[in-house]
């Protein structure tokens, strides 16, 4: 029987909480688009990659809708943050829902493994 060593989980100190840092992250960071997502990255010094999930209420007025398309990002982006595992140095991140209709679980998932691949490629570029 083999043993994983990936994590699935999404802990809190995966996610991205603080006020300044969320503020930095929207003015100064790059950003990739792979509708209906928005990736927004920037370098961070913490040990580990950090995340903030963020569906507009301009586009989906009604709680229950945000709350779904929500799920379905912090979903995708568990599954498959193994992808950013051996990116050196870590990220603070931003994941975007830009669409303005609710998008199926598996276009979400297929845009976030594009925009995780994309930031694992573009940043041994950035680091050089």
């Amino acid at each position: 029987m083999t043993t994983s060593t990936t994590s699935y989980t999404f802990s809190k100190h995966e996610r991205l909480c603080s006020a300044t840092a969320i503020e930095t992250l929207f003015t100064t960071g790059s950003s990739k688009n792979v509708r209906p997502l928005k990736l927004i990255y920037q370098p961070n010094t913490d040990a580990s990659n950090k995340i903030v999930i963020v569906v507009p209420k301009r586009n989906f007025k009604r709680a229950n809708k945000r709350n779904v398309l929500k799920r379905r990002l912090r979903e995708a982006y568990r599954l498959h943050k193994h992808l950013l595992n051996d990116v050196q140095p870590k990220y603070n991140l931003a994941l975007l829902f830009t669409a303005h209709q609710e998008t199926d679980y598996a276009t979400i998932e297929k845009s976030t493994i594009e925009l995780l691949l994309h930031l694992n490629t573009i940043i041994p570029s950035i680091v050089n």
